[in-house]
């Protein structure tokens, strides 16, 4: 199986990129410009030119407060990438987020579930996952709670600009999630790549998160305790915590620990 790579430098890609190399699969990977910047007809032909039998399209969001105009040039650049994408029949596994909910359910969010994004960088997400469920019949969309790396030096900046997206700069909303790691996401990722090379039709909507839930106070104290962002958990605590019974049904993929 040759999988092409969409958005080579996220951080799951990287990690399964690594997985490929070791294994039957070829991969070709191919790093994503800011979209909402531009899409240059040079990349536009080299994805066209590659034939691949699976894409793995993971965007980075970008973290700036967008124009209306940016926001509308980055569904149009994601639209351009799907349409160029040669064979309309292979799998697709595009990588969203939890965050197309508005965390206000007051439990685990399963697949059934109606996205309703409360933040712009939320509406993008569904704008990419409604436009990846219209290009190609045999998607794959997973969901993801928090994205943990190993490095947590960045974890105040994301966790402010994932879940404190309605916050001042220098304050969090509380809220509470499954964290999970990039290179279990990866993990996923390459389980569910062997099945449907394998011949598996599990196509849809799948929620990926560790086990363990946690809020956002007390990750923040766990794993930067010397950060100067604060956590107003006076108010109504978020919940972006997924429910993955799904994926374990359908590909047999536990969880672990984040």
């Amino acid at each position: 199986m040759n999988v092409l790579l969409l958005g080579a430098e996220h951080k799951v890609a990287i990690e399964l990129a690594s997985m490929l190399s070791r294994s039957s699969f070829s991969c070709r990977r191919i790093a994503l410009p800011n979209l909402a910047e531009s899409i240059d007809a040079e990349l536009l032909a080299e994805i066209g030119s590659s034939a691949p039998d699976a894409v793995f399209f993971a965007p980075e969001v970008p973290t700036q407060r967008l124009s209306f105009r940016r926001r509308l040039h980055l569904v149009e650049s994601v639209k351009k990438l799907c349409q160029v994408i040669p064979r309309r029949n292979i799998p697709v596994v595009h990588l969203s987020s939890a965050l197309v909910y508005n965390g206000r359910l007051g439990r685990a969010y399963t697949e059934q579930d109606k996205p309703s994004p409360a933040s712009d960088l939320a509406k993008v997400w569904r704008r990419w996952e409604t436009l990846v469920q219209n290009q190609f019949k045999s998607h794959i969309i997973i969901r993801t709670a928090w994205l943990l790396g190993r490095d947590h030096g960045y974890l105040p900046s994301e966790i402010q600009q994932g879940i404190g997206y309605h916050a001042a700069p220098d304050k969090v909303v509380a809220a509470r999630s499954n964290p999970v790691s990039p290179a279990e996401l990866a993990r996923v990722v390459y389980a569910i790549l062997l099945q449907t090379d394998a011949g598996a039709r599990n196509f849809g909507v799948f929620h990926v998160g560790g086990k363990e839930v946690i809020s956002s106070k007390l990750l923040l104290e766990k794993l930067a305790p010397d950060s100067y962002l604060t956590i107003d958990d006076s108010g109504e605590e978020l919940n972006f915590e997924v429910d993955c019974r799904k994926v374990r049904n359908s590909f047999g993929i536990q969880r672990r620990p984040w």
